[in-house]
């Protein structure tokens, strides 16, 4: 049988049962109707129609009707709960996680889910504050979700910031701020020098960049400061690994030493590339790693080299054998030509083979552009120009001091900056590293500064669950500092059913600090946030994500087809029922009273 069979049977043999009960007291009606006063006949057609009445109830309190499932509310109380005005819900219970600034002890839960135990009822809650946690979202997935956010967090709401890096590679962060006009962003090194700034565009986005000096561990800090120079809130912590990746072949060619050089070369050797320089000192004498660069500039092949720096007086210099050069380069080397002077006129078929063309440097006055924009440096009266070429800006003050552009499978960049190295004597060495991070990653063979990418998790905080999964059948060990080590447990498909090579694991960290997983051949390090570190961003994280579950709670409940029905309460029909019978019966005490004893109502 059918589920509507079983649903209609019970109401049948009720109604069966009414309709015989009904006809015999007709029946019997019928036989004395000659002997019935107008009162009696009154009270039949009343008892009549209770006997229908009660049965319908009856029936009702058995079966009770369905409902729809927007009853019971439960009002869910978040971080910056407070700030979030809650409409009154006439019978709503509430609740408040952890995080919630408001509720009583009466009130508080460890999570959703023991709030939702505790109000078994529930079928729709309201949000107020700042938004469901992670440790929420899988509880509140079944439920219709509304939401009374408080007001966006102030400070910074968005970053990026890439967890590892190779050394001598640009260190590129990003992120986005809730301020006032005025706030500057500032990147700290770990020394505590202000390494990068910079002022956020109309949309609160900035972009800051930096080269980590050396392999190893580093935690940088962001900072916001308003117009006035003072600090609008907490330092955050930017933990980074610099990476040893695949070493950059650099072939530096000179026609003269100098202090350039040698800042040049140094930077070079604690940033981990393979540097070898051919400099001329007179006389036909060389110093450095290459004494004798002949034999490369005419098989440039032979060894492979990822950028090629000379300057000018090397450029000039070089006769047939630049045709070697600039082989090599349409091969996809880098060059990089270091302009120690002006550019003059007997340059430009040097320049022309280049790829670029010589032109009159235009005055600010002429070209419309602002100081930071226009061209600068060792430039006086002509400067490069190509089609399609782009500008090197100067990291520490904006200026335009180098063009780029692509020739065959390589490019070759002019950089006509001023000397760099009096940055390191006046103790901005990290300037001076990203000045020549910058011009490096620009310019080197495509792909050298690649790393083989590792387990990258997001950000990871105290007390905060963290999962990651492996091919691997060995057992993952998490050493924190102190080498206090956690034996993970991997389940197999635990999170990706169909790989069930794939072995998942999860584990809480309880401090913060630097931490080591170990997993079969994999060692990675991982930095773990205090557990309030980034609050805004943790923040808008929350937000957006109840925003998604109030938006497909909307789209659900919009969509009737979609109601979900519950069985209704029993007992108005089974109180109807009592009062319906306790009529009958009183009907029928009354009309003994009134008849003789052996004489019924039919």
């Amino acid at each position: 049988m059918t589920n509507t069979a079983f649903e209609i049977l019970p109401w049948a043999l009720l109604i069966l049962g009414a309709t015989s009960a009904l006809g015999l007291a007709l029946v019997r009606f019928l036989r004395s109707a000659s002997d019935r006063s107008a009162g009696e006949t009154l009270r039949f057609v009343l008892w009549t129609l209770l006997l229908g009445v009660s049965s319908v109830f009856f029936g009702l309190s058995l079966f009770p009707p369905d409902q729809s499932s927007d009853g019971q509310w439960l009002i869910v109380g978040t971080a910056r709960a407070s700030a979030a005005t809650a409409p009154g819900l006439r019978g709503a219970a509430r609740v408040d996680l952890p995080e919630s600034d408001e509720g009583t002890s009466a009130s508080r839960v460890p999570d959703l889910a023991t709030g939702l135990r505790r109000f078994p009822g529930t079928s729709r809650i309201l949000v107020v504050g700042a938004g469901l946690p992670p440790r929420d979202l899988d509880a509140a997935g079944s439920l219709r979700v509304d939401f009374k956010a408080a007001p966006a967090p102030a400070g910074l709401i968005e970053l990026n910031a890439p967890a590892s890096v190779v050394a001598g590679a640009l260190w590129r962060v990003t992120g986005r701020v809730m301020a006032r006009p005025g706030t500057r962003v500032i990147l700290l090194d770990p020394a505590g020098q202000a390494v990068a700034r910079a002022r956020p565009d109309a949309g609160g986005t900035f972009a800051l960049s930096t080269v980590p000096p050396a392999a190893g561990t580093a935690l940088y800090r962001l900072r916001l400061t308003d117009a006035a120079g003072a600090r609008t809130g907490a330092d955050e912590v930017l933990p980074v690994r610099v990476e040893v990746g695949e070493k950059i072949r650099v072939v530096l060619l000179a026609g003269a030493p100098s202090p350039e050089l040698k800042y040049l070369r140094r930077w070079a050797s604690d940033a981990g590339l393979d540097l070898r320089a051919d400099i001329a000192v007179g006389a036909r004498s060389r110093i450095g790693e290459l004494p004798s660069a002949e034999p490369w500039i005419q098989a440039p092949d032979a060894v492979p080299v990822d950028l090629v720096v000379l300057d000018d007086r090397r450029w000039r210099a070089l006769g047939a054998q630049e045709t070697s050069l600039l082989r090599s380069v349409r091969n996809g080397a880098g060059l990089l030509l270091r302009m120690t002077g002006p550019f003059a006129e007997q340059d430009r078929d040097r320049l022309q083979r280049l790829g670029f063309k010589l032109a009159p440097v235009m005055p600010a006055s002429a070209t419309g552009e602002g100081s930071a924009m226009r061209p600068s440096g060792r430039l006086q009266g002509l400067r490069p120009a190509a089609s399609g070429a782009r500008p090197i800006h100067d990291p520490l003050d904006g200026n335009e001091k180098g063009m780029q552009r692509t020739l065959g499978q390589g490019r070759v960049g002019i950089w006509w900056g001023e000397d760099s190295y009096p940055r390191v004597l006046a103790g901005r060495s990290t300037s001076h590293g990203l000045l020549w991070g910058l011009l490096f990653q620009e310019l080197a063979r495509a792909s050298t500064l690649a790393v083989a990418p590792t387990w990258q998790p997001g950000p990871v905080r105290v007390r905060e669950r963290q999962s990651i999964c492996a091919e691997s059948t060995a057992v993952p060990r998490v050493i924190a500092p102190g080498d206090r080590v956690s034996r993970l447990v991997a389940v197999a498909g635990a999170v990706h059913a169909k790989a069930r090579s794939r072995r998942c694991a999860a584990f809480w960290p309880r401090e913060q600090g630097w931490h080591r997983l170990r997993w079969g051949t994999s060692d990675t390090l991982f930095f773990v946030h205090g557990a309030f570190a980034r609050p805004g961003i943790a923040e808008m994280r929350d937000r957006q994500a109840t925003l998604r579950l109030a938006t497909r709670a909307t789209t659900f409940n919009e969509n009737p087809a979609q109601t979900e029905l519950r069985a209704g309460s029993r007992w108005p029909w089974l109180l109807a029922w009592l009062l319906s019978a306790a009529a009958m019966w009183w009907l029928e005490r009354r009309r003994r009273r009134e008849t003789k004893p052996d004489q019924g109502i039919g």
